[in-house]
């Protein structure tokens, strides 16, 4: 499997077909599973670099993020109609989008519903990255 491609599985840049592929790959090559990990290390070492630096050009946000905690009913939904339920953490909200944390990765462009209590809601995973112990998901909220 070419680096590349794990790069872009990574950084959630794959279609949802691409991806399962690529995780159905990776249980049973333990070949580019090993080469995988590597590139999760130094990837993860990279961005606390530049975490690190306090690099001003990685937050592109236009509205302010404010802090929320509490369980979120999350659920993916298919083009089958059939929707995926995955567990998940509220971390923070803006008025576009949300956090969240979740111990199963998302990837980027899938449509999801959000529940928390009776209020309802639509997006799309904009960016999915590894985060102790699990996923730090970012969330864009589809207009009304």
């Amino acid at each position: 499997m070419p680096e590349r491609l794990l790069e872009e599985y990574w950084f959630g840049r794959t279609s949802a077909e691409e991806a399962t592929a690529i995780e159905e790959h990776l249980s049973h090559c333990p070949d580019c599973l090993e080469r995988w990990r590597k590139t999760q290390d130094e990837i993860q070492f990279l961005q606390e670099m530049l975490r690190a630096a306090e690099c001003p050009f990685l937050e592109r946000r236009n509205e302010e993020r404010l802090p929320v905690s509490g369980r979120i009913r999350l659920r993916i939904l298919r083009d089958s109609g059939r929707a995926i339920a995955v567990a998940a953490e509220l971390r923070d909200e803006s008025r576009s989008g949300v956090g969240l944390f979740s111990r199963k990765p998302l990837h980027a462009g899938y449509s999801v519903q959000l529940q928390k209590g009776r209020l309802t809601l639509r997006g799309v995973v904009r960016y999915c990255r590894p985060e102790y112990g699990g996923y730090k998901i970012g969330i864009e909220l589809s207009a009304a």
